[in-house]
């Protein structure tokens, strides 16, 4: 999801279908792991504890505990995420590839992380869609990142960065490697370009 800050009017959405949504729900219960659900920029959440709220404070939104699948089955569910310690979630990555449908991509965003959103929809199409409200062209673009799932919007951009702590098959793709996020990588790029 896309949202103009200034208004909060939606610019793109690309929600997962709702079976895919349910299916992602039941199996993390089933697995007993912390579930963030994503429905008009707020948070659910199937646990209020110490995994749920770290993740909250990271995105600034407070979060909203559901009991079970029926509180938020009629909603339109943008992503779902899976907060658990990292060996669990390469052993969930590696199960659930082999049961997602074709609509659903589910990859690692953070070792800890395991996120899951519809296949349509990338980082690279989101910037496509800025750079296509803001009419700023994609080769005029500098994309940084650290994870896997920054992977398609560093092809996307004109310049591609990744953070000196990224994974390796980031830094692969990337153009430059600046400093890491812990060392001001951001800041030092900007000042180095601007």
């Amino acid at each position: 999801m896309i949202t103009n800050l200034k208004d909060g009017n939606i610019v793109y959405h690309c929600p997962l279908t709702e079976d895919d949504a349910q299916f992602i729900i039941n199996k993390g219960m089933e697995l007993d792991t912390n579930i963030c659900v994503w429905i008009d920029n707020r948070l659910f959440c199937n646990k209020i504890n110490a995994h749920t709220l770290g993740y909250s404070r990271i995105s600034d939104v407070p979060p909203i505990k559901f009991d079970s699948l029926s509180d938020i089955s009629d909603k339109s569910i943008t992503k779902v995420l899976w907060y658990d310690d990292e060996l669990r979630i390469q052993s969930f990555l590696k199960n659930m590839r082999k049961s997602l449908s074709p609509q659903v991509t589910c990859c690692t965003s953070k070792p800890w992380f395991l996120e899951f959103f519809n296949s349509r929809t990338s980082k690279s199409l989101a910037l496509e869609k800025i750079c296509g409200f803001y009419r700023i062209n994609l080769s005029e673009v500098i994309a940084i990142g650290d994870e896997l799932n920054d992977i398609s919007m560093l092809k996307a951009a004109g310049l591609s960065v990744a953070v000196e702590n990224a994974v390796d098959e980031l830094k692969f793709q990337a153009d430059i490697i600046t400093a890491s996020n812990n060392d001001d990588g951001f800041s030092k790029l900007v000042y180095d370009f601007f």
